[in-house]
């Protein structure tokens, strides 16, 4: 609860706010909700100097789930490996354009507002069995950003 206070303060403050290390929807949203309360708790009346991005991470996902499937071990569990990191993402989108649409955000959007910058990080494949642009052809969709080594663009 701290964190989300710091972070509505710093957005109200006309400053740059950047989260990372985001690994599930209930933080995402957390941060978005936080960035979007600064904004409407602002007494300016021009946002437009005000950013915000959120790394949302992407592989270290699957590396955890990927070793739960494995201990469960059934032909469904391992079907699932290196899937959840892509279903979660999908969530995330969905989310971002939901908070980031509407009549709250309108409002904001009117005052010059810019929609937090939702970024894909940790996309390198951890998992050798997986291509290493597994994740990255998911997430390159408009008004997101993508973290992934030179190497494999």
């Amino acid at each position: 609860m701290e964190r989300n206070n710091s972070r509505r303060q710093v957005a109200a403050l006309k400053q740059f706010v950047f989260d990372q290390l985001i690994f599930c929807i209930s933080r995402y949203e957390a941060v978005i909700d936080a960035y979007l309360d600064g904004l409407e708790a602002s007494r300016m009346n021009d946002f437009s100097k005000v950013s915000s991005a959120a790394a949302f991470y992407i592989s270290r996902v699957d590396v955890t789930i990927d070793k739960k499937h494995e201990q469960i071990a059934t032909a469904e569990a391992l079907d699932l490996r290196g899937k959840v990191a892509i279903a979660q993402a999908v969530l995330a989108y969905q989310l971002y354009q939901k908070k980031f649409s509407g009549p709250k955000w309108e409002r904001l959007e009117k005052r010059g507002a810019k929609k937090q910058r939702l970024m894909w990080t940790s996309t390198n494949v951890k998992n050798p069995a997986n291509p290493d642009t597994l994740y990255v052809g998911y997430y390159l969709v408009i008004q997101t950003n993508v973290g992934q080594p030179k190497a494999k663009i």
